[in-house]
């Protein structure tokens, strides 16, 4: 059974956290403070920065206003392989500011963490490199 919600439509008016302005912080750190000590103590989604999410907008249209025309964040560093604007990406692109403000329904923390990571290890699988497939044991089509 699936329990997963569906995501909450997400306009780019919505990018950014309650209380931020374009030109304020970006980061969500302001908003733990406010978090009960349970709830803060709650442990952060672990990206590791592979940045496959951030090569793959085209396979999800709530992504469309960063792709630079070919499927890529405007924001991703090739060259590094990076997130440019990491400290301050938009709150679309961070998974527990994400779901902190609200904008996943059905899930618990843990159930939400654990679908982004099924999802980001299914990106990684398609996005990834021979020679990274390779070096991962990865055969397309394998089970």
């Amino acid at each position: 059974m699936n329990r997963a919600g569906p995501l909450k439509p997400f306009p780019e008016s919505t990018a950014l956290l309650p209380g931020e302005s374009e030109a304020g912080s970006h980061s969500g750190d302001h908003l733990r403070p406010q978090l009960s000590p349970t709830f803060a103590a709650m442990p952060a989604f672990a990206c590791d920065r592979c940045g496959a999410c951030c090569r793959s907008l085209a396979l999800h249209a709530l992504y469309r206003q960063f792709d630079r025309g070919d499927g890529v964040c405007r924001h991703f560093d090739s060259a590094s392989g990076l997130c440019a604007i990491y400290a301050e990406r938009p709150l679309l692109c961070r998974v527990d500011a994400s779901y902190d403000a609200g904008l996943i329904d059905g899930l618990t923390r843990s159930e939400y963490h654990a679908a982004t990571r099924a999802a980001c290890d299914a990106l990684k699988a398609c996005t990834a490199t021979p020679q990274q497939k390779e070096e991962t044991g990865h055969v397309p089509g394998a089970t």
